[in-house]
């Protein structure tokens, strides 16, 4: 979607806010997040003088070495949300500020993998190793909703984050099961196996997503459930295919001790190998995964394990698979000590349609403690440890990486 169609939309957006928040009595609020990371750690592949990853003689790759603090500013938000017809109908537009990496959108449209294909062939750094990708305004939600609040429920219509999993807020970072991140091992496999005109490679099943259609929820006393339409394409990207994605999610309660949920979406996009092709393939994709919450406020257990299946027109078949469980436990009322364990797995990461041999593997296992200081300011410590491979018949080309990371993040919200 151009700039010039995402300013038309929010302007048009604000307008109507405006507009009914003049007309009705019920204010709409103005929200904001800055978020300030220090982190601790050697995470950066170093690179050649050919802008390649390096590699030591059984294919580790190696890190810069530097064990000493940084600061960096990984997101900012700007976010307008309200009744505008009380217990009727709610707004909501949020728009990612600054966005670090995949922070805020992962790359489904062909604009972001653009976008990302010219950072990537500019970014490299003085010191050898690879920088950050930074992003401003990524708008992430433009959405009306009819609400039913004695069913807590709601008709959701616009550009939303489809409800397929769980939704907390406790770790710095969404599962790699769910939600990608750029990690020593894809960034090699971006750098020394894909050419400069293959589409980048990202992890992850891709079920934490937003995307524009609508979503019908409600939750009793006993059962949940989510069913929605979807155009498939992911943020600010107009419809492409001549297929829509559908979702279905159903939950049921164990009393006041949990949860166990089934989410299912499947639906079709129109993809490619090479940007410089025109040839546009339709992928089928099928995706379901299995929830599970138990405990209690004070301490609980999240558990999601998610099975995705893609189907190309041109017979690439690509099955990935990830998991995570994660135990957050409640100190005082402001105060949570939490853990988790993170994996996924590609049997294609290279997108081939004879892909025997390649197989890429990411576990990663995250502690924290996190404080609330006030009600909009929170300070948190998190260290995570990953280890992940990248195999192919061609043993010249695996790599695997081991690293750690501390990080103390600083939210202000306002």
């Amino acid at each position: 979607m151009s700039n010039l169609k995402v300013f038309f939309i929010i302007l048009g957006f604000c307008f109507f806010v405006f507009y009914t928040s003049i007309c009705y009595s019920e204010p709409v609020k103005v929200k904001g997040e800055i978020n300030l990371n220090g982190f601790y750690g050697a995470h950066l592949p170093l690179i050649d003088e050919s802008k390649k990853i390096i590699k030591d003689e059984n294919n580790n790759i190696l890190f810069d070495g530097q064990q000493d603090w940084q600061l960096n500013l990984p997101f900012a938000r700007a976010l307008l949300e309200g009744e505008i017809v009380e217990n009727l109908i709610a707004i909501k537009l949020s728009t990612a500020i600054l966005s670090q990496d995949l922070f805020s959108e992962p790359l489904r449209s062909q604009k972001s993998y653009q976008d990302y294909q010219n950072f990537r062939l500019n970014r490299f750094s003085l010191n050898n190793t690879l920088t950050p990708w930074q992003r401003f305004f990524i708008l992430e939600d433009v959405q009306v909703a009819i609400l039913d609040k004695p069913l807590n429920g709601a008709l959701t219509i616009g550009q939303q984050l489809i409800p397929f999993n769980f939704q907390d807020s406790t770790f710095l970072y969404q599962p790699l099961a769910i939600h990608p991140r750029f990690t020593p091992v894809t960034e090699y496999i971006n750098y020394n196996i894909l050419s400069s005109d293959d589409i980048p490679y990202q992890n992850s099943t891709l079920t934490h997503d937003r995307d524009i259609g609508l979503t019908l929820s409600g939750n009793y006393p006993y059962f949940n459930f989510a069913t929605g339409v979807y155009n498939g394409n992911g943020t600010n990207t107009w419809d492409n295919n001549n297929a829509k994605d559908i979702f279905g999610k159903v939950g049921a309660y164990f009393g006041n001790y949990g949860e166990f949920d089934v989410s299912h979406r499947r639906g079709q996009n129109v993809v490619s190998k090479k940007f410089s092709s025109n040839d546009k393939i339709i992928s089928e994709r099928v995706q379901t995964g299995f929830l599970l919450r138990f405990g209690q406020p004070f301490l609980y257990c999240l558990g999601e394990y998610i099975l995705s299946y893609d189907r190309w027109d041109d017979s690439t078949s690509i099955d990935q698979a990830g998991w995570y469980v994660s135990l957050i436990g409640k100190l005082s009322p402001t105060t949570s000590l939490y853990g988790r364990y993170d994996t996924f797995m590609d049997n294609n990461p290279l997108k081939k349609i004879d892909a025997s041999g390649d197989y890429y593997k990411i576990q990663e296992l995250t502690f924290g403690l996190k404080q609330t200081l006030y009600e909009n300011i929170a300070l948190q410590g998190e260290y995570s440890y990953g280890w992940e491979n990248f195999d192919t018949l061609n043993t010249d080309k695996q790599a695997s990486a081991q690293y750690g990371q501390f990080i103390i993040n600083a939210k202000v919200g306002f």
